[in-house]
């Protein structure tokens, strides 16, 4: 077993940056500078192409984002809760 696979979990399914966008009710721009930020994790190797788990992200993002959360770019902790700063009015 190579080191790959422990590096990412693999890609399960595929979307195109206008696929997530048109589910998460954003636009493309908005999903690919969410992705390159680190606030929706892009597991797929391929540039502009999202997993069924990336584009749930971008989903719970954008619900988080329109309930006052705040997301916080790149960490290294878990995918999305790690993300969160608390509320944008705080």
């Amino acid at each position: 077993m190579g080191n790959s696979g422990r590096d990412r979990p693999a890609a399960i399914g595929h979307y195109s940056a206008g696929e997530v966008a048109r589910l998460a009710g954003v636009s493309p721009q908005r999903v690919g500078s969410w992705a390159r930020y680190g606030i929706v994790p892009r597991v797929s190797r391929k540039p502009s192409i999202y997993s069924y788990a990336d584009a749930g992200e971008a989903v719970i993002v954008r619900y988080l984002i329109e309930h006052g959360v705040k997301p916080k770019p790149e960490s290294t902790v878990s995918p999305l809760h790690a993300h969160l700063t608390g509320p944008v009015n705080a």
